[in-house]
């Protein structure tokens, strides 16, 4: 009797592991070129990481560098944040993130203002089709160094997966009044 229990157990103890690698977790990379309009004027990059731990939890986190057009100031931003997806069916969520955010302001490479505070993020996203994702969301950014200052911001995008690995990605994106376009690539195991 103990010999068939102990064989079990070893099977199960192998056999879960390489379950688990087998789904969870997964990784996912986003490159992105971002162009704002409005007082920002500026262009420049993003890239995101987000690792799924579960279906539902996650963590996620990106870092944004912008150049103002005809100025030399660059604007860089960088958040780390954990997430909780809602499943509300097989293919639609509801989602909240909590973050710890940075921003700066540099001339010529010079820090002017060097922000740091913490985010919530709010969203809801759904698969149309296997190809197609839809999402939209809404954050709010608060930062107290010199001045307590919060940053409002609303996101819609759209996923198209090209293949098993990756997918491209087209985002409007509104923060502090002034709108983005943004798209990009993405790759990961899922």
């Amino acid at each position: 009797m103990r010999k068939p229990v102990g064989i079990l157990l070893v099977t199960l103890a192998l056999a879960l592991p390489a379950t688990a690698q087998a789904d969870y977790p997964r990784f996912q990379l986003d490159a992105q070129y971002v162009e704002y309009t409005g007082d920002r004027n500026s262009e420049g990059f993003r890239l995101t990481g987000q690792v799924d731990f579960t279906r539902s939890v996650y963590m996620t986190g990106n870092h944004r560098r912008l150049r103002q057009r005809n100025t030399d100031l660059e604007l860089n931003s960088s958040s780390l944040g954990l997430g909780y997806r809602f499943w509300l069916g097989e293919a639609t969520n509801l989602r909240l993130e909590v973050s710890g955010e940075h921003r700066d302001e540099r001339p010529d490479g010079e820090f002017v203002e060097d922000l740091w505070g913490y985010g919530v993020r709010g969203g809801i996203g759904h698969r149309l089709i296997d190809e197609l994702e839809v999402d939209a969301s809404a954050r709010v950014m608060s930062f107290h160094d010199r001045e307590d200052r919060n940053i409002v911001g609303y996101n819609a995008r759209a996923r198209y997966r090209a293949g098993p690995n990756m997918s491209f990605t087209v985002e409007y994106d509104v923060e502090d009044g002034d709108s983005a376009f943004i798209v990009g690539g993405t790759l990961s195991n899922r």
